[in-house]
């Protein structure tokens, strides 16, 4: 989804959901017209049973569809509070992280600095570190080619496209450790682009009791 929303998106928005709301009223008399011919006349010259058949079916997939689209819309919008704003530039083949004005890169870990436990192909040289139970927005635009943002274990993934900056929110209730990497064919190079975050919980300061 792009960035900035204005009223430019939010007629487009209001049109589409006139539409769906035009379409439902017309499928919703044409239906009410068979039910009455059917009930109130005594059934027609055609079967009724497939005229309600082909007329029920698609209306329901079609409104399925539309809902489902409407909902996630919705459910992926940019918290209103975002406790931490990433945005993440996508370049051959490694990625940047730049929150406020600190930039991190991102490399693939050699083999031979890599930790015992580390997955191999999936380990970094410096990780994201966020935290947890908290909405993060992150913002993603590519320098050269398009790649994929992905982190599946947070059900994260968003096209990271040059001179578009779509952004996502992602959040995890437990602390822990995540990986994720660039799920679009992007060169040769492509398999080691990955990207590790660090959630972490803040310790809760105990108050003192005044004596």
């Amino acid at each position: 989804m792009l960035v900035g929303f204005g009223s430019v998106t939010y007629a487009i928005h209001l049109f589409f959901v006139v539409l769906d709301v035009g379409v439902c009223v017309f499928v919703g008399c044409v239906y009410l017209e068979v039910l009455v011919e059917w009930y109130v006349v005594g059934g027609t010259e055609t079967n009724a049973y497939i005229e309600l058949l082909w007329l029920t079916v698609p209306t329901v997939v079609v409104r399925v569809m539309i809902l489902r689209v409407m909902i996630l819309q919705h459910i992926t919008e940019t918290p209103s509070i975002a406790v931490c704003s990433l945005t993440i530039v996508g370049n051959q083949w490694f990625w940047v992280v730049a929150c406020g004005i600190a930039s991190l890169f991102v490399y693939l870990a050699r083999e031979t600095s890599s930790w015992c436990g580390d997955v191999r192909g999936l380990s970094v040289v410096q990780g994201i570190v966020v935290s947890a139970g908290c909405p993060v927005s992150v913002s993603t635009v590519a320098a050269d080619v398009i790649h994929s943002f992905a982190v599946p274990s947070a059900g994260v993934k968003c096209d990271v496209v040059p001179g578009r900056t779509n952004w996502v929110s992602m959040s995890s209730d437990a602390r822990g450790t995540i990986g994720g990497q660039c799920s679009e064919i992007c060169g040769a190079f492509h398999g080691y682009m990955p990207l590790v975050f660090f959630f972490f919980k803040k310790k809760k300061k105990k108050k003192k009791k005044k004596k």
